[in-house]
């Protein structure tokens, strides 16, 4: 049976918090810090997967905050590194959402600074 690892991207990327508010809430903190646990472990099940191309749809979706972390993780995985940079860039220079544009930054300041990123 082969996993669909985009779809398993958009669910826990769903579960995410949406906007700042729900970092106010202990319930959506929670979620948040579940959701990015089990996007740690996806990360680490397709890590040796031969087929990322699945990656390149994701950072062309709509939401933010999943093209984020889906960038975040090409750039782990040294895969599609000049998308990652351009969407993750982009991210950064969107005013509307300060604490996703911080994040967005931060991640390229790290993996240029480090030269990868561990998840």
């Amino acid at each position: 049976m082969m996993t669909d690892y985009k779809e398993l991207y958009l669910l826990y990327c769903a579960n995410l918090c949406a906007d700042s508010n729900d970092y106010t809430t202990k319930e959506g903190v929670k979620r948040h810090n579940a959701a990015m646990k089990q996007l740690s472990k996806l990360f680490h099940q397709i890590e040796d997967e031969p087929g990322k191309s699945f990656l390149l749809e994701l950072l062309a979706t709509g939401n933010d905050q999943t093209k984020a972390l889906v960038a975040a993780h090409c750039l782990g995985f040294g895969v599609y590194v000049s998308e990652a940079k351009k969407v993750l860039s982009s991210l950064a220079k969107n005013k509307t959402n300060p604490i996703l544009a911080f994040e967005a930054q931060t991640t390229l300041d790290v993996w240029k600074r480090q030269g990868y990123l561990k998840f």
